[in-house]
Parts: C-alpha cells; sequence; structure tokens
C-alpha cells in the first residue's frame, strides 16, 4: 500500500515536467498584466511553420467552416495574397517559398491564426498572455500583430491552458479508488502476466473522466497527447505497485 500511494505522489509531481518534455512546451506561471489576472499555460516552444500552414491548407482548412468564428469565415477573401489565392501574405503563391518551408509563416491574421489552432486544438494567445509569456521566455519577441497589424510580423507560438493542481488531485484520488477496487477484486498478479483486460478498462475508465473534465479546466492540453500521458502513468503505476517483494 505505502508503495501505491508513493507511486501517485511521484506521478503527480512529474506530470508538469513529462508534459513539457512531451509536447515541446514551456511553462507560464499564472500572473498579472496591466491590472489584468491570467491563469498558468503552456506555450508551444515550435513556432507555426510555413510547412504546419500548408497542410492546414492542403486540408482544405479556409472552407471548412468549423474551424472558423462565422464573421472571419464569411470575409476570407481578405486573406487572399497578391496572387488571389487563400495563402499567407508573404507567400508568392499557394505554396510556401522554396528553401523556407520550415521558417516561421508570416503574412497572416489573427482570424487565420486561430483556425489553424482550432485545426490542431490548440489556442491563440492573447496579447496580455504573450507579454506574460515575455517575462518567462524573452526569446519569443513582440506579439505577432503588435501595432493593429492585420497581418503577423513575428513568430506565433500556439498555448494550452495548464490544469490546476485540485483537478490532477481528484483524477489520482479517482484513480488510486479504481487501483483499490482492482486490488480487492483481483488475485495475486504477476508483473510479468498483467491482466490486459483490467489494464484497458482502467484506460477507458480514465478516458472517460478525461472527457468529463474537460469543459471545466478549460481546454486543457491536447486530448490525444495527453490519453498517451495517461497510458505511460497507468503502465509506471502498473509496474512499481505489481512488483513482486
Amino acid at each position: 500500500m505505502k508503495n501505491k500511494y508513493f507511486a501517485l505522489l511521484l506521478v503527480l509531481f512529474l506530470l508538469p515536467i513529462s508534459y513539457i518534455f512531451a509536447q515541446e512546451v514551456v511553462f507560464i506561471p499564472g500572473g498579472e498584466v496591466e491590472g489584468i489576472k491570467i491563469s498558468s499555460f503552456y506555450l508551444s516552444i515550435k513556432p507555426i511553420s510555413n510547412q504546419d500552414y500548408f497542410l492546414f491548407m492542403q486540408f482544405d482548412g479556409y472552407r471548412k467552416k468549423i474551424w472558423w468564428e462565422e464573421e472571419d469565415f464569411n470575409k476570407r477573401d481578405k486573406y487572399k495574397n497578391a496572387q488571389g489565392d487563400y495563402a499567407p501574405r508573404s507567400w508568392n503563391e499557394s505554396n510556401p517559398p522554396m528553401g523556407e518551408e520550415y521558417n516561421a509563416v508570416l503574412g497572416i491574421s489573427k482570424a487565420e491564426a486561430k483556425a489553424y489552432a482550432n485545426y490542431i486544438d490548440w489556442l491563440l494567445p492573447t496579447e496580455k498572455m504573450w507579454q506574460l509569456a515575455q517575462k518567462v521566455r524573452p526569446s519569443i519577441g513582440e506579439y505577432p500583430w503588435s501595432d493593429n497589424a492585420q497581418d503577423n510580423h513575428n513568430n506565433i507560438c500556439l498555448m494550452q491552458y495548464y490544469a490546476p493542481a485540485q483537478v490532477w488531485e481528484t483524477k489520482f484520488t479517482n484513480m488510486k479508488n479504481t487501483l483499490d477496487n482492482i486490488e480487492r477484486s483481483s488475485a495475486k498478479i504477476s508483473a510479468v502476466n498483467i491482466n490486459a483486460s483490467k489494464i484497458r478498462e482502467l484506460e477507458r475508465k480514465f478516458s472517460d473522466f478525461t472527457k468529463t473534465q474537460e469543459q471545466e479546466i478549460n481546454n486543457v492540453a491536447n486530448t490525444i497527447k495527453l490519453r498517451r500521458l495517461i497510458s505511460f502513468m497507468i503502465y509506471l503505476l502498473s509496474k512499481i505497485i505489481l512488483k513482486p517483494t
């Protein structure tokens, strides 16, 4: 039992660190900017590249209304480049400039950036969030649309909200209870021969629980990658808890 509780505390402590390495993000602690309180969040280290945005275009990003705010979607014609293509205004055509595929995309509006963020299930930070992030990571430079610019002139990094500690405490309490039930109802399980059906059931319960919590934690980190992280935690717990004594 002591090993089990120790494992829970260990994973709870390592979770934010694991997320940072898995997602290539930097943690931005909550703070206040010009009298406005901002919650903690993760900021992507890697900016949107020309290649990233090109893939969005290839998936009919300018034609799928689901990724756009209605008003912006209805005014898409203003997002055409000089050649009449729906594309960044820094491009001469509908393809990224030769040799600059992996450079940061320039020449897109906030509306286009928001649509791209929705496409990959991330969020576009506000100008106040950007100012807060600059205190932690000055290298991100100035806000992409500073001076009320129509199109960005600096790298665009996306963000995800940080899940408050009490939310994770609730999740791990549920996990502990589930593990207790498995322990009481199961025979002694070999560390080599783990009951696969119970592991799948545990993953399913965590998946269902995560879905019900998503609204409460304000779009916490990318759901698919978060599930992978939870699967890793379950595996780590099972190795510690079921280790032969």
